[in-house]
């Protein structure tokens, strides 16, 4: 298995320390391979990893996802003259403009599965995609309307 993010949390550096990258591929084995899911690039790496250590990708899991972040959000929109005191760190000149909870929650997963999809079809070979839900993809709320739009979007 290999996970992909920015940092492992305590319960995650416990599972690749306890089934480390073996010689010969014989046995369970965890890796993780530093990932910003926002960058395609880094997508691209994540998947390459997996082939290089294992050889093959037979299940994809894009599950990173993130609430509504106030450096990010739709009620601090990113600094220009008309709003020059947001806490925004999304740049304003940004083509087409981003939001951490619409990259995280919805264009990662889209990405990755294109990718997984895109390398089963070449081999021929069959392949699992596992989208995990949320309860905010079923219902609405107003104080965080990018984070509930990330979620229906992945319904």
């Amino acid at each position: 298995m290999v996970i992909g993010d920015l940092a492992l949390r305590p319960e995650a550096e416990t599972v690749v320390s306890q089934y480390p990258e073996k010689d010969g591929g014989s046995g369970p084995s965890v890796i993780f391979h530093h990932t910003d899911v926002t960058s395609w690039p880094a997508l691209s790496s994540l998947f390459e990893k997996a082939l290089s250590v294992f050889g093959r990708v037979d299940i994809v899991v894009p599950g990173a996802g993130v609430f509504e972040p106030h450096f990010s959000a739709f009620w601090n929109p990113p600094k220009t003259a008309t709003n020059p005191d947001t806490p925004s760190t999304d740049p304003a000149d940004a083509v087409p403009g981003t939001y951490k909870s619409i990259d995280i929650n919805l264009t990662h997963p889209i990405r990755l599965s294109q990718m997984a999809i895109g390398y089963w079809t070449k081999k021929k070979m069959p392949g699992t995609l596992v989208h995990v839900s949320s309860v905010a993809g079923h219902v609405a709320g107003v104080g965080v309307p990018l984070y509930f739009a990330s979620k229906h979007g992945r319904e």
